[in-house]
């Protein structure tokens, strides 16, 4: 008689995770939901980036566009890696299944897991308040995330039989274990992001000696200081434009205005400049191969 009651919980239990995937599905879908993480994986890898020169993304007036193409920069790797993890576990599942089962037999098993899934769920939750002691890109939240669910495997391996308290309590912890795995990878992806921009910018500033050049002519004086740029001021009668300024790199060009950086930038003295677009200002590019250099005289 006791069969047929396990398979009905069973049962249970598989139709409660069905309309669970299902909830999850209509709130989850939506185009809106996904434009708005890319935005904010965007806006993370942006102000990471940006934040690096010294600039808040705010005043450049990036489209959301930039936001969402910037996005996919920080998102490839999370999104491979996820996906590879969850396909190597699925192949293990399927072609070793011997081995699992040996070893999800052994007495010593949940002690060990109990501790472990605890000392990373610590750290996990210290990492939400910045005092994580393992650190490092996207440590705390998979810390978070692996703690919780090896705990969850403790729990689900001491009960073998279910209640029908059990199971509504069980379909509630699947909520919960949802919640927290997808918060989780939210942060972990976030971190990724922000570390990518980063990375980016440090790149930028190694190639500034090979980047472009750029000269800067403008109808009146802009402020930029002589000491960072090469600086001419016109003398001849009615130049189109006074003052010239070489040694520098367009960052890029945001909004309606251009932001630059002198090709001798460093993290530590330099400073970045935003010129806003009009008639009075002209920009005279040249590729870094090219033979001969700019010419800031008149």
């Amino acid at each position: 008689m006791a069969a047929p009651e396990t398979d009905a919980e069973e049962g249970s239990e598989t139709l409660d995770v069905s309309r669970l995937t299902r909830i999850l599905a209509q709130v989850v879908a939506p185009v809106t939901v996904l434009t708005g993480l890319l935005f904010f994986f965007g806006w993370s890898r942006a102000t990471a980036l940006f934040g690096y020169f010294g600039l808040n993304p705010t005043v450049l007036g990036l489209s959301t566009t930039d936001y969402l193409l910037g996005a996919q920069d920080g998102l490839f790797v999370p999104v491979a890696v996820v996906a590879l993890v969850g396909l190597a576990g699925s192949w293990c599942a399927l072609v070793v299944p011997g081995p699992f089962r040996w070893l999800l037999a052994r007495t010593w098993l949940p002690p060990v897991a109990i501790v472990v899934g605890l000392l990373l769920l610590a750290n996990g939750l210290l990492g939400l308040f910045g005092r994580a002691v393992l650190d490092g890109v996207a440590v705390a939240p998979l810390c978070l995330i692996g703690g919780v669910l090896v705990l969850a495997f403790v729990v689900r391996g001491r009960v073998p039989r279910r209640t029908t308290a059990q199971r509504r309590a069980r379909a509630v912890e699947l909520v919960v274990l949802f919640v927290i795995v997808a918060l989780g990878l939210f942060w972990a992806t976030a971190d990724y992001s922000a570390a990518v921009g980063r990375e980016r910018a440090r790149q930028i500033v190694e190639g500034l000696g090979t980047a472009p050049s750029v000269v800067l002519f403008s109808a009146q004086s802009l402020g930029i200081p002589a000491d960072e740029v090469d600086l001419t001021v016109c003398t001849s009668v009615d130049p189109a434009y006074r003052v010239r300024y070489a040694g520098l790199v367009l960052l890029l060009q945001a909004g309606d205005q251009y932001v630059l950086l002198p090709q001798s930038w460093t993290h530590e003295t330099g400073s970045a400049f935003l010129v806003p677009r009009s008639d009075a200002v002209r920009l005279d590019v040249r590729p870094a191969d090219s033979v001969g250099e700019l010419a800031g005289t008149c």
